[in-house]
């Protein structure tokens, strides 16, 4: 399966000071075998311009949105 990457907030820049549940979208991408996967995670994409984050269960993560040029 073809895979893209998130990178959870911990491990950017923002270190400790970031929010847990926020997630980045990678450019990062790799084809695996389907018997890698091991659980599911639920990530919810929002426009942080024009919105709050949308509403969740306490075990998923968030990505804002942001247009590339």
């Amino acid at each position: 399966m073809h895979v893209q990457w998130y990178e959870h907030s911990s491990k950017t820049v923002m270190g400790e000071i970031c929010d847990p549940r926020e997630v980045f979208l990678t450019e990062i991408c790799d084809v695996l075998d389907f018997r890698c996967i091991v659980g599911k995670a639920t990530v919810h994409s929002y426009d942080f311009v024009s919105g709050s984050p949308p509403a969740m269960s306490r075990h998923d993560f968030y990505c804002k949105y942001v247009f590339s040029l």
